[in-house]
Order: structure tokens, then C-alpha cells, then sequence
């Protein structure tokens, strides 16, 4: 089902006109928060209060880590 989905999903994607803003914005969000991510672990927190500490950088990070990927294929290929 997941497959059928996600195969419906890009069809659609690929025709709207704002994908390409929309996987801007997405990438933009992950570039901007795993700067802040490397920034935390070489200990200077950011002032973007995006995480209140390296505990929860480490936790961000480990549940993104796919996302991140994705997301570069996604800039990469729009």
C-alpha cells in the first residue's frame, strides 16, 4: 500500500507547479538544521534555539538521518 502511495504522491508532485519552491524550502529547513546540528556537537549552540541541547541534537538527528537524504535527492533531481 505504502508503494502505491508514494507512486501516486510523485505523480502528483511531478505536475505542480510549486514543487520546485516547495523542495526549496524543504531542503532549505534540513541544511539550515543540521548546520545547527554540527555547530551543537563541536559545542557552540546556535541562537536559533532549534534544540535545547546535544541530547536533543543527537535525537533529531538520528530521526531525520533517511530524511536528509531524501531530501538532497529530492533538490538534486527537481
Amino acid at each position: 500500500m505504502h508503494d502505491l502511495l508514494r507512486a501516486y504522491a510523485t505523480d502528483l508532485a511531478a505536475t505542480d507547479p510549486e514543487r520546485e519552491l516547495a523542495v526549496t524550502r524543504l531542503v532549505d529547513h534540513y541544511a539550515t538544521a543540521f548546520h545547527d546540528t554540527h555547530l551543537w556537537c563541536g559545542g557552540r549552540p546556535t541562537a536559533s534555539n532549534r534544540f535545547a541541547g546535544v541530547r536533543e541534537v543527537l535525537a533529531w538527528t538520528g530521526r531525520e538521518r533517511s530524511v536528509l537524504g531524501d531530501a538532497a535527492w529530492a533538490r538534486c533531481t527537481a
